[in-house]
């Protein structure tokens, strides 16, 4: 049996110098990876979760209270964007700003140009993401030794799906140091009892809860230590009567003892610390949920409605099982995946208690998020500490194999742990350099401006990532807008600001009108609803409306398309063949290399850019002039939406049905 699966944790002393420098390598290039272009898209594309759910908060929270009014997903990430926004442009005494802003407010900054907000949310995300790698690396080295530890670090590192879940500003990678403290807390407390493990265990499934709520599951493997630890030190009955007396008590009133764990008083209390800890955390990160239960639950309950209800337009895989299997040959990779399953192997054989709390937050959260309609492998992404340490035990047992050679068993698992780290490394490094170039919307954007004044009439048809309200809006080297433009935010019309001008942004509220879509999608997703009724305005008839109002011009996506083939929804596929007959193709722009087959439509891989097929970032983009249209310009006025109730003059640029 090789050393790291000998005996229980034992204490350790401080990592030598070559092994801090290897985790600062490992560290250091898993954050290069996530930053290297996390420029991308910007100003005007963004990730659909990303632009709706944090940071958009954060910087709400600078014109109000501490209320991020969104109980979707838990608040932790959102006060750290908002902290670090605050740190950074705040006007310190003495010193003023640490770094500065082109215009005057955060506010004013995030709706006229929100990229150095965006870097900034963008890289917190990175640390917490590298964050988790120096807690895998200190809970392998604690849990078996240093080689396990550097193992899993690098595979948490550069594992595909953590790298591209630190590139974006959401708050799943919050989640990857709080589950491994939290698994190794719930071990440790089965192992010594400690009540300082009890109370690292619970303060880190409170903060792990704070990023990301099913999360909590990480729950489990405390309840289930203390529950194991009480069946261990159960006392033997050393009778015949003691024995029958015991066999007539493994009734409901001996289950619940064994499974609460509270024989004894000491460990009843150590575990009520720990479940304080845990609520304490949690309403450090989410205090909103606590002081204003009734939204926050309404929230979180239609949220699940959303992930257990209808599937996804355009969803492909029918098993909640294979797919996130199927995820896991590409978000850790196939020698990872057989790297992990065989560690859990080795686990099980050696010291089945340890097995059982390592595995069973990873198969409670499979299998809870298996049982939803909607699959994202993301998903599950705070599952992976506890892979790469399984890949650290699985890798170092290998090479065990060297003993009689020890001085090869370094190199040995340098080659392992890089063949495994293969496939990841290269879809990481591919991956970063597709973002660095022009997304294809971006591309069609510069198109329409290039070639028409402001205030077109353009059909953007509702894609995801969302396109953001500032595609919308004149930028800064947009054909007819003028640099010094007239200052915004709260310098406008000060002499402060009119001494700025040349250095502050102009600001054009229509460069592309949409009002009109906007109310004609509103109309349809109230008659239809359902998650997906934004793609439900694509019927054949929108044409006619297209042409009635001068929307000659529009931009078609193939995520849209591709998602309404996979669903057969013939509505959506009608639009499509009738575009195509009544109009011409004025602008194409592919994000696949010349030649290649476009990669069916996923939900993940067309949007994390993971097949090679890749060039550049974005869907397929096709902007199309209708024939026998008249193309205007200028918003469509508006008119009363009824006569009576509550649509009496209530005024919409749409009215009727079509």
């Amino acid at each position: 049996m090789s050393r790291p699966l000998r005996g229980r944790a034992r204490p350790r002393g401080s990592a030598s110098l070559p092994v801090l420098l290897l985790l600062s390598a490992i560290v250091a290039g898993g954050f290069l990876l996530r930053v290297w272009n996390n420029d991308y898209g910007l100003p005007y594309v963004y990730n659909y979760d990303e632009e709706t759910h944090f940071t958009s908060r954060a910087v709400e929270m600078f014109g109000g209270g501490f209320d991020p009014d969104y109980y979707q997903n838990p608040s932790g990430f959102t006060y750290i964007v908002h902290a670090a926004l605050r740190l950074l442009y705040a006007d310190w005494p003495g010193i003023g700003s640490i770094l500065e802003l082109p215009l005057d407010t955060v506010g004013t900054q995030f709706e006229l140009d929100p990229t150095p907000i965006w870097l900034v949310s963008r890289s917190l995300a990175a640390l917490l993401a590298v964050a988790g790698v120096v807690a895998v690396f200190s809970v392998g080295r604690r849990l078996w030794d240093t080689r396990v530890g550097l193992v899993a670090a690098a595979v948490l590192s550069f594992a595909f799906l953590p790298v591209a879940y630190g590139r974006i500003a959401v708050t799943d990678a919050g989640t990857l140091a709080p589950v491994a403290l939290a698994v190794y807390g719930a071990v440790r407390v089965h192992e010594t009892g400690a009540r300082r493990h009890y109370l690292l265990a619970g303060a880190m499934i409170g903060l792990a809860i704070g990023f990301k709520y099913t999360a909590g599951l990480v729950l489990l493997p405390l309840l289930a230590a203390v529950a194991l630890r009480a069946v261990a030190t159960a006392p033997e009955p050393r009778t015949p009567r003691a024995l029958a007396g015991r066999a007539r008590a493994a009734g409901a009133r001996g289950l619940a003892r064994l499974a609460l764990g509270l024989r004894h008083r000491a460990e009843a209390r150590s575990l009520a610390l720990a479940l304080a800890a845990l609520v304490a955390v949690f309403f450090v990160t989410t205090p909103f949920f606590f002081l204003d239960p009734i939204s926050a639950l309404y929230q979180l309950k239609t949220q699940a409605e959303a992930a257990g209800g209808a599937e996804k337009l355009g969803q492909t895989s029918s098993s909640g099982i294979l797919f996130y299997l199927g995820s896991l040959t590409w978000g850790l990779g196939f020698a990872g995946l057989v790297a992990a399953l065989a560690g859990a192997a080795i686990v099980w054989r050696h010291d089945r208690v340890r097995a059982v709390l390592i595995l069973l937050f990873p198969l409670a959260l499979f299998l809870y998020m298996s049982l939803q309609s909607r699959y994202f492998a993301r998903w599950v992404l705070p599952a992976y500490p506890l892979l790469a340490l399984l890949c650290g035990v699985a890798l170092v047992q290998a090479v065990a194999v060297l003993r009689a050679r020890p001085r090869l068993q370094p190199v040995a698992l340098a080659v392992l742990t890089l063949l495994v780290l293969a496939q990841p490394l290269a879809a990481d490094v591919r991956t970063a350099e597709v973002l660095g170039r022009t997304d294809t919307r971006n591309l069609a954007r510069d198109f329409l401006v290039d070639r028409h004044p402001p205030e077109l009439r353009v059909a953007i048809e509702p894609a995801l990532p969302v396109v953001p309200d500032v595609y919308y809006r004149s930028r800064p080297g947009d054909d007819g807008v003028e640099v010094a433009g007239v200052c915004t935010g709260l310098a406008k019309g000060t002499a402060q600001g009119e001494a700025s001008r040349g250095n502050c942004l102009p600001f054009d509220e229509q460069r592309f009108v949409r009002e009109f879509l906007r109310d004609v999608r509103r109309r349809v997703s109230e008659r239809e609803g359902g998650p997906n009724a934004n793609l439900t305005i694509l019927r054949p008839e929108l044409i006619d409306l297209y042409r009635r109002q001068g929307y000659c011009t529009v931009m078609t996506m193939s995520i849209v398309r591709q998602r309404a083939a996979n669903a057969g929804d013939k509505g959506v596929l009608g639009y499509y063949r009738r575009l195509e007959r009544e109009s011409e193709v004025v602008f194409e722009a592919s994000p696949h290399r010349p030649g290649a087959d476009p990669p069916p439509f996923d939900f993940d891989l067309s949007f994390n850019y993971y097949p090679v097929v890749f060039e550049r970032p974005g869907p397929e983009v096709r902007i199309h002039r209708l024939r026998n249209c008249e193309q205007r310009y200028g918003e469509v006025p508006e008119q009363p939406a009824g006569t009576r109730g509550l649509d009496k003059g209530v005024g919409t640029t749409f009215v009727g049905s079509y």
